[in-house]
């Protein structure tokens, strides 16, 4: 499983983080995301249309890649994995968060009040698809 991915500039790669960590060669993660999603039976724009048609939100929309992977945009260049949090640690910094994957690595963001809101979206597309 996924963790997070990230943009490596210096190499024009896209990395993936967690119990397979890879390297690809996409210009962008929004190209590594629509590959994925297409290897799952849709667009990017698709799994985005939908999200927003179920949760009502416009910007900084999750990507639901598949039952295992839902990202979200946590930083500049980095999406995080819905399902492979633990839980996040707001208490860190006031203006910083930790996220704390199930295989006990973390990663901050500097974003802790739109990483609350967007888990809560999350949550709510989840229950309300029955994706548990």
């Amino acid at each position: 499983m996924i963790n997070y991915i990230q943009y490596d500039y210096a190499n024009s790669t896209v990395n993936t983080f967690g119990s397979d960590e890879r390297s690809f060669s996409f210009p962008t993660i929004r190209s590594f995301l629509n590959e994925m999603c297409l290897h799952f039976g849709s667009s990017l724009e698709g799994r985005i249309e939908s999200f927003r048609y179920h949760i009502h939100i416009k910007k900084n929309v999750p990507v639901f890649a598949c039952p295992t992977h839902i990202f979200f945009k946590a930083d500049e260049n980095m999406c995080v994995n819905f399902k492979a949090i633990q839980r996040i640690d707001y208490r860190s910094a006031k203006k910083r968060c930790e996220i704390i994957f199930s295989d006990h690595t973390s990663i901050f963001s500097s974003k802790p009040g739109f990483v609350k809101d967007i888990m809560n979206h999350i949550f709510c597309f989840c229950h309300k698809l029955c994706i548990f």
